[in-house]
């Protein structure tokens, strides 16, 4: 049968029945235990008055739980078609009383012999132990009092006195879970309502350390907007359908959407609508570099010598035993891209006779060879060569004006200075 219990009670009964599990084990008797299913429920709260055995439902009170859906189920077990033969009584020294029931038993066979059990092979001292007698076969088999019952026929789901209490704590959820106050439980926080407050949180105070535990105090005194709760309905289902590559994404994925209940302040919930914005931004600078990409057109023929102006970047660089080799990307105003592996650098000099390098350069003109055309995630690439710069323009260095505010500053910033000094030589 199906049962449904709280995720805490049902550890409590995995407990109970490993005890019961370890006997049967020992007679091979056939039993089903698995866990089917975690989820969380609203669960009715209800009060008990213990003298009249009365359960007094809360009306609308409800609580979220982390609850457990299991399958258990015994088979009637009989280990075979027994009778009892006799039985054989320990007396002093190594003598046994045998007081035989059939006549198939031989006295002599049970005279001397060590008091045994051949269903469990317990290593302890008897007293007294039965003789049964296989009524197929006729085969002689010694059992402790203790087993006796499982040779003449025992349905599994009164199996010992453990059965008795699991079945009835179980009698208590076959109409679903009922929490009384007094039990243990981990009363769970609902995803979106939750993310909802960080939301609300967040609009007014950015993200911060602690938000995960203020919006749980938050959300006791408020209530989420709307527009939040829709937001984070959106944030979830973002989530749900998120193919994750990083530990936190799939941790986020997994509460947000409850395959793993939320029963405490949690921190990658908190978060999720800052990561949400994140992944937004990256899938639209990406969807930007494709579009850009698409612009791209090959420039010349192969051997054609090419004079273009474009804006310059070191791709990447490593060191080699000749020397350092570099790939720069030129892209022109038309987006065409442009590509020079060289072991030189790509330098121009000023009107004063100083160099200038990549990275301080906004555009720069090159006169050049083209080699081949490349094609690299659906860009199109000019792979040039021999490449010679013949013109180039600086980023504007931004300059500060000095205002008599800024001299009155530093005048104040400098008696101030003098007056500490002369405190200290005081």
């Amino acid at each position: 049968m199906k049962y449904v219990t709280t995720k805490i009670r049902f550890e409590e009964l995995k407990k109970a029945l490993a005890r019961v599990f370890k006997k049967m084990d020992k007679i091979g008797a056939k039993y089903t235990f698995e866990k089917l299913n975690e989820f969380v429920r609203n669960v009715p709260v209800y009060d008990v008055d213990h003298y009249e055995k009365i359960k007094y439902v809360r009306p609308t009170e409800y609580v979220r739980v982390e609850c457990v859906e299991f399958e258990l189920e015994f088979d009637t077990y009989i280990v075979g078609d027994y009778r009892v033969g006799a039985v054989v009584e320990r007396v002093d020294g190594n003598e046994n009383l045998v007081y035989a029931l059939d006549e198939a038993v031989d006295f002599n066979d049970y005279t001397h012999t060590e008091l045994r059990c051949d269903h469990c092979n317990r290593k302890h001292t008897r007293n007294k132990t039965i003789v049964l007698i296989d009524n197929n076969t006729g085969d002689q088999v010694m059992v402790g009092k203790g087993c006796l019952k499982e040779f003449v026929g025992i349905g599994v789901e009164n199996f010992a006195k453990y059965i008795e209490d699991i079945q009835e704590y179980i009698n208590e959820f076959e109409d679903g879970p009922v929490l009384c106050g007094g039990w243990a439980y981990h009363t769970c926080i609902e995803p979106k309502t939750y993310l909802a407050a960080c939301i609300e949180i967040i609009a007014d105070r950015g993200y911060y350390k602690e938000l995960k535990y203020d919006a749980i105090d938050w959300m006791k005194k408020n209530t989420p907007t709307e527009k939040n709760l829709t937001e984070a309905d959106t944030v979830i289902k973002y989530f749900e359908n998120l193919d994750p590559t990083d530990d936190f994404d799939n941790n986020a994925r997994i509460y947000l959407t409850e395959k793993k209940a939320t029963t405490r302040a949690n921190g990658y919930i908190a978060y999720a609508y800052i990561r949400y914005c994140k992944l937004i931004e990256r899938e639209i600078e990406i969807a930007k570099r494709a579009e850009d990409r698409k612009k791209s057109q090959y420039v010349g023929n192969v051997g054609d010598k090419i004079t273009f102006t474009g804006k310059p970047s070191v791709l990447t660089s490593w060191q080699t035993q000749w020397g350092y080799t570099t790939i720069y990307k030129i892209v022109d105003a038309d987006s065409n891209v442009f590509i020079w592996k060289t072991s030189g650098d790509l330098i121009a000099q000023d009107e004063n006779g100083y160099d200038v390098y990549t990275p301080d350069m906004e555009e720069v003109t090159i006169k050049a060879t083209v080699k081949e055309h490349n094609e690299y995630n659906g860009e199109k690439q000019t792979v040039i060569t021999r490449c010679k710069v013949i013109g180039f323009k600086k980023f504007e260095t931004e300059k500060t004006e000095t205002t008599e505010n800024n001299v009155e500053d530093v005048t104040n910033c400098f008696d101030s200075i003098a007056e500490l000094m002369n405190v200290w030589d005081a």
